[in-house]
């Protein structure tokens, strides 16, 4: 184990072996506990099942690393062998170790303890032992450390004595340890977000000491109807195997009551060993009396007193399901109860038509957690709990739960097409996608995100801002890198985002053509004094060549596209303004006048440190210069106040005439 722990992250063991007798922790198989705590594995032992006598615990329990349990009940819920349960069992083994270590270190229940039954597939059984009460604890520190995994074992354990209800002697003693075990403050101390621990019956520690044979004292507690009393007696000083020698004084316990003219000897415990237990359920409140009696011998004892009030199983809530009520996802059935004894709960979910009626358990619907499948979309989902204890039961419904359809599931991946090239546009297949008519699935809505990504070599890939429809003009920006898009399907089971390959590295954009030659300048003017001759006329039919212009471009998109907006709270259009020529723009501008519909949210250009304002509908946005073939994106972001027709256009100017005007304007519409 200790070599694996890495392998296996393993950082807690439950040991239920041990061996009888007294033993001072040094064996070998105590030295391997040790050495696993060492290793940073919190090792769980159980104590032994040798006791009520003292110096019972055997190795490994009582190596000195290891979180040694030992063993005490828990409250009956059949209502013919009530006990109170918070008695420590007769067979616990005690401390002290051979070499006078305080042992067991705490207890936890472990009496009647329903278990799997070894050999069968759904069979149970009930067992004692304080190898049933180990893997209380060993759970719990497994718990504490999901919460906080940098704990070492020495912290674990420490936390888990700290809080442990105290019992018995006060303070650490050698019969229940540190106390019983409280997994809500174990927890809450170990940093898990708890409120409040809820409470925990309170029990009275009490001494005294018979003078010989037939000596008796009598102790009293008033108890309410509808309430669980009972006793424990240990005589102190007895050593293994616990059994009478002629020394030990041998006393007996006896509960009478409720006192008055028809009290009665309710129940006695007349055994031969160190401890003693009574217990009873009270269904007439009065006084009731514990005798201690010396069958024989004389000296001291200590008696613990339980007087626990029962309640009928209460609601604190209805039960809920939790997780994600989809075809496909596991869900949890939660069920909040009060009462004394604590209630058991009996799971069942409940299959419903989609208005929470007519409702039928679905096969393996008997847990606490249930799987749902593609036959369950179309119905809803209902968790119900039936709820007992000893003074009755209850039965609650959860509200129902609408089953959503199958998460979105991607069969091929998108796919891109197109030039790697500056100045060209990629398109972007969604890919293929599980969608009706299958069954248990809803029409998927999906978007896009086009991402930069180095190339060759590693680092992350970045999202190309405003790049979100089903095209991407490739920019200066993009050169050099490889492009891959995400695709997110989306519906009422949740959403899927699937990656596309990445294409080929982005190459630079194609050269400009090669401007014509200037013409040479003219010669300076010189006096001429021979007579100006007549020009000759223009060739018939001819014009002179005009100057070359600037031809500014607009291309837009939308994020949604194009389509019904309703639903739609925002709407984001990126706009592409590219010189097509090779005559330089001067002082471009993009004006956007939104719809009455939109209002304006932001609006941003691709080159600092330029930016675009907005007056009431008109936005505007400076773009510079812009040379041959050069170009500019600009994103604008509007909220949509009211789903209706809308068209939304923009235009670009510059100083210059444009060559073609048509290219200055783009528009999209939504409906």
């Amino acid at each position: 184990m200790v070599a694996n722990r890495a392998t296996y992250n393993i950082k807690v063991a439950n040991m239920s072996l041990g061996s009888d007798g007294c033993s001072s922790g040094v064996d070998p198989l105590s030295a391997a506990v040790n050495n696993a705590v060492a290793a940073g594995i919190a090792m769980v032992v159980a104590a032994g099942n040798s006791g009520p006598a003292s110096c019972t615990i055997g190795p490994p329990a009582a190596a000195a690393n290891a979180i040694t349990v030992g063993a005490a009940g828990a409250v009956s819920d059949d209502p013919y062998t009530l006990a109170t349960g918070l008695n420590l069992a007769y067979f616990s083994s005690r401390g002290p170790t051979l070499d006078g270590r305080s042992k067991p270190d705490l207890v936890a229940p472990g009496v009647n303890v329903r278990s799997a039954l070894a050999g069968t597939i759904a069979g149970y059984t009930d067992e004692s032992g304080t190898s049933m009460a180990s893997p209380f604890v060993a759970g719990l520190a497994a718990l504490m450390l999901d919460v906080n995994p940098g704990l070492s074992p020495a912290q674990v354990k420490s936390i888990l004595m700290s809080t442990a209800n105290d019992r018995g002697a006060p303070g650490t003693d050698l019969e229940w340890g540190a106390g019983r075990v409280n997994g809500y403050e174990a927890l809450r101390s170990a940093g898990a977000p708890l409120g409040a621990a809820p409470a925990v019956p309170t029990d009275q520690y009490l001494t005294g000491s018979l003078g010989g044979t037939g000596a008796v004292q009598t102790f009293y507690v008033n108890a309410a109807a509808n309430s669980l009393i009972g006793g424990t007696l240990i005589i102190p000083g007895w050593i293994a195997p616990g059994y009478v020698y002629p020394t030990d004084p041998d006393f007996d316990l006896f509960l009478i009551g409720p006192l008055g003219p028809n009290q009665q000897l309710l129940t006695t415990s007349e055994g031969t060993i160190r401890q003693e237990d009574v217990d009873f359920r009270v269904f007439t409140a009065g006084l009731y009396a514990f005798q201690v009696y010396s069958y024989n011998g004389a000296g001291p004892f200590s008696l613990e007193l339980q007087n626990v009030q029962m309640a009928p199983p209460t609601p604190n809530a209805l039960p809920s399901i939790g997780g994600f009520v989809g075809v496909d996802r596991t869900v949890t059935g939660v069920s909040d109860f009060a009462g004394w004894p604590t209630p058991n709960v009996i799971p069942t979910f409940l299959s419903c038509d989609t208005q929470g009626a007519n409702c039928t358990p679905p096969p393996y619907a008997n847990l606490f957690t249930f799987q749902l499948n593609p036959w369950d979309y179309g119905h809803s989902l209902r968790f119900h709990t039936d709820v007992f204890n000893a003074l009755g039961g209850t039965a609650r419904d959860s509200v129902p739960y609408e089953v959503l359809p199958e998460k979105p599931f991607n069969f091929t991946p998108p796919a891109i097409s197109g030039v790697t090239q500056v100045g060209e546009t990629l398109a972007a297949t969604p890919g293929v996608w599980r969608e009706p008519p299958y069954p248990a699935t809803e029409p998927i809505g999906k978007t896009y995100q086009w991402f930069d990504c180095p190339a060759p070599g590693p680092g992350a890939c970045t999202p190309i801002p405003g790049a979100s429809s089903s095209t991407l003009r490739l920019m200066p920006t993009d050169q050099d890198k490889n492009i891959e898009v995400v695709v997110t399907g989306a519906n009422r089971g949740g959403s899927t985002d699937v990656t596309s390959a990445q294409t080929a590295t982005v190459a630079p954009p194609r050269p400009s053509p090669p401007r014509p030659s200037e013409p040479l300048p003219a010669p300076s003017p010189q006096t001429d004094t021979r007579p100006n001759p007549t020009p000759p006329p223009p060739p018939s039919g001819g014009t002179r060549p005009t100057t070359p212009l600037p031809d500014l471009a607009i291309a837009m998109t939308s994020n949604p596209p194009p389509g019904s907006i309703f639903g739609v709270s925002q709407i984001t259009y990126t706009m592409d303004v590219t010189n097509q020529s090779d005559v330089f723009a001067t002082n471009a501008t993009l004006n956007d006048v939104l719809p009455a519909n939109l209002s304006y949210v932001s609006g941003t250009v691709d080159r600092s440190p330029l930016t675009c304002t907005s007056t009431a509908q008109i936005v505007t946005c400076p773009l510079g210069s812009l040379a041959g073939s050069d170009t500019i994106r600009v994103v604008i972001v509007a909220n949509v106040t009211s789903a209706a027709f809308t068209t939304n256009s923009a235009t670009v100017t510059e100083l210059q005439p444009d060559a073609n005007p048509a290219n200055n304007t783009a528009a999209i519409t939504h409906s």
